[in-house]
C-alpha cells in the first residue's frame, strides 16, 4: 500500500552534518546516539546538501547468436561528494589538506602545506534531519580523493568540494545507514557546532543555542576563558585577554530539568590584521 508519509527531504543534521575521526574510533550503532567525542565536525556545508554516487558497472556476456546470456557485475563503488565553506576552520583545513600539512600557533595563525602526500583514510559520519526522524550515514573507512577547484575572488566565499571514497569494511560494507523515527519529543540538546573566532582585548559576542526539551532554557558553563561571560540566555560576551584554541563546556537545562552538555571550541586571535581581514 502506498503512503505519502514514507516520502522524506532531508535537511542538516541537529549537530552537524559531516564528521571525521580516525581509523579505529568507536562506530554509532544508530541514527540517534551521541557520537565519540573523536568524531569532529567538519563545519558548515554548502546548500547543495551530501550527493551520494553509487557506482554498479556491468558486462554483459552473449551466447552463439547474440542473444544476452548473462551479466556481470564488474565493479561497485560509492562516493560523496561535498563542499565545506569554512576555510579558516582548522579542521577543515585538515581534512581537504591532510593532518600534517595543518598547524596554527599561539596568536591562531595557520600554515598550510601543499604537497603530493596521499590523504590519510579516515572514519566519516554524515547526519541528516528527515521529515520523519533522523537519517546517519556512517563510512567506516573513507578517504578524500578529489580536491575541486578553490576560486580565490572577492565576488565568491572560499570553499572546498570534497569527493569521498568509501572502501569496505571486514564485512564487506561501504556505508550503513541508520534510519530513526522522531516521536515528536526531540531530545534536548545544545545545537551550535561551531563558535566565531575571537580577537584578543576585542569584545566578542556570540549565541549558543539549544533545541529539544521544553523551553525555555537557561546556560551555564564550567570554566570560561578569562574576560568572557555566559548569560543564562546563551550569550557568550566580553573582551577575552588570552590567545589561542580554548575549550568551551556549556551546560543547558530545559523547563523541566532535563539537561544536556557540549564542548565547544573558540579559536582567540592576536588583535589587529587577522587572515579574515585580507580576504582569506
Amino acid at each position: 500500500m502506498t503512503d505519502v508519509r514514507n516520502i522524506t527531504s532531508s535537511n542538516p543534521g541537529r549537530n552537524g552534518v559531516m564528521f571525521r575521526a580516525q581509523i579505529g574510533t568507536e562506530l554509532p550503532k544508530n541514527a540517534a546516539d551521541e557520537l565519540d567525542k573523536g568524531f569532529i565536525d567538519q563545519g558548515i556545508v554548502g546548500e547543495d546538501g551530501v550527493t551520494q554516487a553509487i557506482t554498479r558497472d556491468t558486462e554483459d556476456v552473449k551466447a552463439y547468436g547474440g542473444d544476452i546470456a548473462y551479466t556481470l557485475q564488474t565493479d561497485f563503488g560509492e562516493e560523496f561528494t561535498v563542499v565545506l565553506y569554512e576555510s579558516r576552520n582548522v579542521e577543515t583545513l585538515k581534512t581537504v589538506f591532510g593532518d600534517d600539512n595543518v598547524t596554527t600557533d599561539k596568536a591562531g595563525n595557520i600554515t598550510v602545506k601543499h604537497n603530493k602526500a596521499k590523504l590519510p583514510r579516515s572514519t566519516f559520519v554524515f547526519d541528516h534531519e528527515i521529515d520523519q526522524g533522523v537519517k546517519r550515514q556512517v563510512m567506516e573507512i573513507g578517504q578524500v580523493v578529489s580536491v575541486g577547484d578553490i576560486a580565490n575572488v572577492h565576488s565568491d566565499i572560499v570553499k572546498y568540494e570534497l569527493t569521498v571514497k568509501a572502501f569496505p569494511n571486514k564485512d564487506g560494507n561501504v556505508l550503513i545507514e541508520y534510519i530513526a523515527k522522531d516521536d515528536g519529543k526531540s531530545e534536548l540538546q545544545i545545537s551550535t557546532g561551531v563558535l566565531k573566532a575571537a580577537k584578543a582585548k576585542e569584545e566578542y559576542s556570540a549565541s549558543i543555542v539549544a533545541s529539544g526539551g521544553t523551553g525555555p532554557y537557561t546556560f551555564t558553563a564550567e570554566k570560561l576563558p578569562e574576560g568572557l561571560e555566559l548569560s543564562e540566555e546563551g550569550e557568550l560576551s566580553g573582551t577575552p585577554t588570552e590567545t589561542g584554541e580554548q575549550s568551551i563546556t556549556v551546560t543547558v537545562t530545559d523547563s523541566k530539568k532535563q539537561t544536556a552538555k557540549k564542548t565547544l571550541t573558540l579559536q582567540i586571535n592576536e588583535a589587529g590584521l587577522g587572515l579574515e581581514d585580507l580576504g582569506v
